[in-house]
């Protein structure tokens, strides 16, 4: 007996008597036959059952029978079933009166692993899985090495982002912002690049559709680069990787303008006026801007001022108040972020006296640049800003399977 599930199911199955395994997903009962539909999440298959069992959502059922072909079934295929066996039973009927037009954000991340027994919802995180797969793809066909960075440090690393505080032992530490101190460490070894895959924290009090607390991120970080311009094209490069995977259009060339000339666009055209960053609204503006302007779902906006930047990141030589670093903007809404590093030893502490950071609690990462390091830069690039702003979803929280903000800690 071939044993099997919905998402398995294929016309090379047609007149074969098989077992499949499901979840119900929803039951016609017509009396002397029974129309039930099962899903695995990815796919679903509708089953043809005379028994006189009783047959509720939520019940897991291995059915037993004929594959046939009908035109009339969701899939065009159907099992006319001999026999299903429960596996186990649902005991709350609640689900059955749902309705997803009425149920608000904070249910739908409530009952999540229950919505995703419906394809609309099981597609965003297939979808969501699918980015970082194209993603690894790509940096490991470039010969990068994937990393795997602490998530417990001794300090923060992002200027201007709050910490989570925790006790280690006896000492104290933070969740960490982000692997930046630990990358660039790791381009003394004179290794060509690095990426990585994971998780970061950020104790911001934001009650916006773009801010989470914690958020997935993949970083990367590049040896022997001349030119900032060097980063932005491996970035724009494995973005137009994935988008070509997931078979949607893309430019031939991701337009770039100045922070300066992105302050007089915003000032002239949309009456914003910016400071040393940019805003949700110019970010928004931009978006906007780039689309009538280039026809581009995609933007860089580069050099921005020292004064909104970290303290790695290397200063223009011909006018130190600005940066050779980037933002990489997605339909109105930062993607990423990133910069040539500043990589001699003098100035990094330089900059980081002028951060107001004491050099003494940096030594573990400082050591390093003490003993050559090549000129490297990177980026980070915000996973789940990526797939919400492809699949044009309102709301960050849509495509993170158990999202946290300052109110959300279950489940």
């Amino acid at each position: 007996m071939i044993k099997t599930s919905p998402s398995d199911i294929s016309k090379r199955y047609v007149g074969q008597q098989i077992d499949v395994y499901g979840l119900v997903l929803h039951v016609r009962d017509l009396g002397r036959k029974k129309f039930i539909i099962i899903t695995d999440g990815k796919s679903i298959l509708q089953i043809v059952y005379s028994g006189s069992e009783k047959v509720r959502r939520g019940d897991t059922i291995r059915a037993s029978g004929i594959i046939k072909e009908d035109p009339r079934a969701p899939t065009g295929l159907e099992m006319v079933a001999n026999n299903i066996t429960f596996l186990s039973k649902s005991i709350d009927e609640r689900f059955d009166q749902w309705s997803l037009r009425n149920m608000n954000k904070d249910k739908k991340i409530k009952y999540r692993a229950l919505l995703l027994r419906l394809l609309e919802f099981y597609k965003v995180f297939e979808e969501y899985a699918n980015v970082t797969q194209y993603l690894r793809e790509y940096y490991r066909n470039l010969g990068f090495l994937e990393i795997f960075t602490p998530k417990v440090v001794r300090m923060g690393t992002e200027s201007g982002s709050e910490v989570f505080s925790i006790l280690y032992f006896d000492k104290d530490a933070y969740l960490a912002q982000s692997p930046q101190l630990y990358k660039q460490m790791l381009m003394a070894s004179g290794i060509k690049g690095v990426y990585e895959v994971g998780s970061y924290f950020r104790a911001e009090v934001s009650f916006t559709p773009r801010h989470l607390t914690e958020f997935r991120g993949f970083d990367v970080e590049v040896n022997y680069i001349e030119d900032y311009s060097e980063i932005m094209k491996i970035l724009e490069d494995s973005v137009k990787y994935v988008l070509s995977k997931l078979e949607l259009s893309y430019p031939k060339e991701f337009p770039v303008i100045s922070f300066k000339d992105a302050k007089q666009i915003l000032q002239e055209k949309y009456d914003i006026r910016l400071k040393d960053d940019l805003s949700t609204e110019a970010e928004k503006a931009l978006g906007d801007y780039a689309k009538k302007e280039y026809d581009s779902d995609l933007i860089f906006i580069v050099e921005f001022p020292y004064d909104s930047r970290p303290f790695y990141t290397m200063r223009k030589e011909e006018d130190p108040k600005y940066t050779y670093s980037f933002d990489l903007l997605y339909k109105g809404l930062e993607i990423a972020s990133g910069s040539k590093r500043e990589y001699r030893y003098e100035i990094l502490i330089k900059q980081i006296k002028e951060k107001g950071i004491n050099p003494e609690r940096m030594k573990w990462y400082l050591e390093v640049f003490k003993y050559g390091i090549p000129p490297h830069g990177g980026f980070g690039l915000g996973i789940d800003r990526f797939v919400r702003q492809l699949l044009e979803l309102q709301d960050i929280r849509e495509v993170v399977l158990f999202p946290r903000d300052p109110d959300t800690l279950e489940p």
